[in-house]
């Protein structure tokens, strides 16, 4: 991107932020829209936040202030990502200035005139309904090759993100801390921060050590030794963007957890132990990862040979009753 592309870009996104933004909301308005956008997240199933559900038509009043919700949301996203591009201007950080403004033209898109929040997007009660659909039910929809589309369809900066979560499946909370990256020969090992590790859950930290091969090999390309670190806001405006442009006519768009999901297939197709795909994953106990992946949609061919935790995974499954009875009380018992 030119300088004075960056600079018309720059220009446009201030014009319509200042339109949206540059009319004053009630306290009580403002605390309404915060409810709406926090109802139209979906989560993954550990509860977090991994993409939008956008308002679908079902009463005409509800709609309109669904759409001045997302306005006024999305227009705070543009604020944010200008203020941080004018920090790296002033810093004399060009590159930096080029990649933080790449998120622009997604929002710029769903604000413009005919984008989905825009001033002439109306209510549409013939609208078909979407549902909530999970991510890892949304991997059957996407070709066998996603991860490499949207790798190449990414900006270096971006890659290196997409590359960390490809290989690691790490959660975009995780990414966000800082991700070290360490290599010997053919082989890197990812050290990550937890995320969901309070009251003895999750893995405080873990160490995941992959093997290069022909599937992977994209990936480890663009990761050097160091730390990478990502906010995981950038991560998924730039994926819905990557998404909307490669399959512009799909129903489901790519987030960070479709690579989880896809990390955690991979592994379970290649027979992994499961105490290893619980560390893998980040977990403490076993029967978390039933809710990530299957093993159908997996390559088998993930590279991941081996990984470590601050905590010892314990195996909290249980077994089927007539097995139970069949092996006895004692030998079925499972550490809580």
């Amino acid at each position: 991107m030119t300088t004075d592309e960056m600079n018309a870009l720059t220009k446009t996104a201030r014009t319509l932020m200042n339109g949206i933004l540059g009319h004053p909301i009630s306290a009580a308005t403002e605390a309404t829209y915060a409810k709406i956008i926090e109802r139209h997240y979906t989560r993954d199933e550990e509860g977090t936040p991994d993409g939008i559900v956008y308002p679908q038509p079902t009463r005409k009043r509800t709609w309109y202030q669904a759409r001045a919700a997302f306005r006024r949301n999305i227009a705070g996203q543009v604020k944010a990502i200008l203020k941080r591009a004018d920090d790296c201007q002033r810093a004399g950080d060009r590159l930096g200035r080029a990649n933080e403004l790449d998120a622009l033209p997604a929002c710029l898109e769903m604000l413009g005139p005919e984008g989905r929040f825009g001033k002439k997007a109306t209510f549409d009660p013939e609208t078909e309904r979407k549902e909530n659909r999970g991510k890892r039910r949304t991997l059957k929809h996407f070709p066998d090759d996603w991860r490499e589309k949207v790798f190449s369809a990414a900006s270096p900066r971006m890659q290196r993100a997409i590359a960390a979560l490809a290989l690691s499946g790490c959660r975009p909370s995780e990414l966000s801390k800082g991700v070290q990256i360490s290599r010997t020969g053919d082989r890197i090992t990812m050290t990550i921060k937890g995320s969901k590790t309070n009251d003895g859950h999750g893995q405080p930290e873990r160490a995941i050590t992959i093997e290069r091969n022909e599937e992977n090999a994209m990936f480890f390309a663009c990761l050097d030794p160091g730390e990478i670190s990502e906010d995981d806001g950038y991560v998924r405006v730039s994926l819905h963007r990557i998404s909307r442009r490669l399959w512009p006519r799909h129903k489901n768009v790519v987030s960070a957890y479709n690579f989880r999901h896809q990390v955690a297939s991979d592994i379970k197709s290649a027979g992994t132990d499961s105490s290893q795909i619980a560390m893998t994953l980040g977990h403490a106990v076993e029967k978390t990862q039933s809710m990530y992946g299957q093993a159908l949609q997996g390559s088998g061919k993930s590279g991941i040979i081996a990984a470590t935790g601050s905590r010892e995974v314990k195996d909290n499954r249980r077994l089927p009753p007539g097995l139970r009875e069949d092996l006895g009380e004692e030998e079925t018992s499972r550490p809580k």
